[in-house]
């Protein structure tokens, strides 16, 4: 596994599909494998969205976050993931189920993971502050990031 210390990395080659996995999943844990569109795209998930695609190191500020996700969910439905049934209506295929779960289950270990190794830099440096620790991780060289991964076993 490879970690970036500045950000998560890509789970999935979209950053719009992991964060349409991660919205979706939410509907999976709480209320199944059946979810509605207006539901999907509401505000609170909206910004979750664009939090997300921040952390997964987005290029851009999207400029029209709910046609994009409309777009990726149509794009998850053309791929197998996503039934829809009409007026709004989607369920998840078990490929779909499998794939929302592997998502979640990847971005909590790689989060995991970036906050052991700013902790050990806390550690190691006597810092006080995670803003502190974090200012220095960015200034680190590749072979010192790579260094810390390997004292944490977190790279392959």
């Amino acid at each position: 596994m490879y970690v970036q210390v500045s950000g998560v990395l890509l789970i999935r080659k979209s950053n719009w599909e992991t964060v349409a996995f991660l919205l979706i999943y939410d509907f999976l844990k709480t209320t199944g494998r059946r979810f509605v569109r207006s539901q999907l795209i509401r505000t609170e998930n909206i910004d979750k969205a664009v939090k997300w695609l921040q952390h997964l190191n987005h290029k851009k500020y999207p400029e029209h976050p709910e046609e994009t996700l409309q777009r990726t969910i149509q794009n998850l439905r053309d791929k197998g993931y996503i039934i829809f049934y009409g007026q709004g209506e989607y369920e998840l295929t078990e490929s779909g189920i499998y794939e929302c779960e592997r998502v979640a289950n990847q971005l909590n270990v790689q989060i995991a993971d970036i906050d052991e190794t700013i902790q050990m830099v806390k550690e190691k440096h006597d810092i006080e502050t995670i803003e502190k620790t974090k200012e220095i991780i960015k200034t680190l060289s590749p072979e010192e990031i790579q260094s810390l991964l390997k004292k944490l076993n977190l790279n392959e």
